[in-house]
């Protein structure tokens, strides 16, 4: 694997070496970057102040001086990267001068050539002999079963972060399945209902308050009272339809001497019994 990155190395710097290059002043690289931020800088105004120094208004609105003697500019990235940034090149020619020489010497061609004319002698490692000290690590399976379970990072749990929630009880640290206060949640459900009733409600406990200290029957009672004779008198209903169905079943036997099939007679007397009381409502 070293001899394999070692001719990798190698090879790149000698096509480094002989590269052919498209300007004769800066590298490639210069070169595509200050194309870039030339095309970006060609509809900025220019504002003069002297000959060498003048304020850039980019097409944001934003303004930024730039002064070719001290070789800055108020964005900072001439200074940083030692190339001219977009505001010097537009500035540089606003006033007639040439950008290629506001470049650093490190990207010129000579320091290009100068960086990779060293280049690396080639190794071979055919005759090198094999040390056996020099082994792979010796990997050993674990006993048991292997973990399954994820390894949490700690910045996870950490104060600030996020951590697990339980939309039972609305606390950190445990879901729902874990959470000890579910089954007293649970049990204590109805007197929830109640309450919940209670609020929901308050004419009708109020009214049954009063009913329980004057001897009447309250509302609720009365309603009560109401659904069950009304229950009774659809039953009523339901048989009187019924014992109707038995009397005409007779009375075909007895003119045409002859009886219908039961299950027929049974499936009909189910379908017109439960269809009694919508055609009554």
């Amino acid at each position: 694997m070293m001899a394999e990155i070692w001719a990798y190395i190698m090879e790149h710097f000698a096509e480094r070496m002989i590269r052919q290059q498209e300007d004769p002043i800066i590298s490639n690289e210069a070169k595509k970057g200050y194309l870039r931020r030339y095309d970006d800088s060609r509809r900025w105004r220019v504002l003069a102040s002297t000959e060498l120094q003048v304020q850039v208004k980019d097409g944001e609105g934003r303004e930024h001086v730039v002064d070719f003697e001290t070789e800055d500019c108020t964005c900072n990235m001439w200074q940083e990267y030692l190339s001219p940034c977009a505001h010097a090149i537009v500035g540089s020619r606003s006033l007639g001068k040439d950008p290629y020489l506001l470049f650093d010497r490190a990207y010129t061609i000579l320091n290009y050539r100068l960086t990779y004319q060293q280049g690396l002698p080639p190794v071979t490692i055919q005759d090198i002999p094999c040390s056996p000290d020099l082994l792979p690590p010796l990997v050993v399976r674990k006993r048991g079963r292997p973990r399954v379970r994820r390894m949490r990072r700690r910045e996870r749990y950490q104060d600030g972060q996020r951590k697990c929630g339980n939309s039972w009880c609305r606390q950190l640290g445990h879901n729902t399945r874990t959470c000890d206060t579910a089954e007293d949640d649970e049990s204590s459900g109805e007197e929830e209902s109640d309450t919940e009733s209670e609020e929901e409600f308050p004419e009708l406990v109020e009214d049954a308050r009063e009913a329980a200290l004057t001897g009447r029957p309250s509302r609720a009672a009365i309603a009560a009272a109401e659904m069950r004779e009304r229950r009774a008198q659809i039953q009523q209903e339901i048989e009187q339809a019924r014992q109707v169905e038995i009397d005409e079943e007779a009375e075909f036997a007895a003119v045409f001497g002859v009886a219908l099939d039961p299950p027929l007679v049974e499936a009909r007397r189910s379908t017109r019994v439960r269809r009694a009381p919508k055609n009554r409502d």
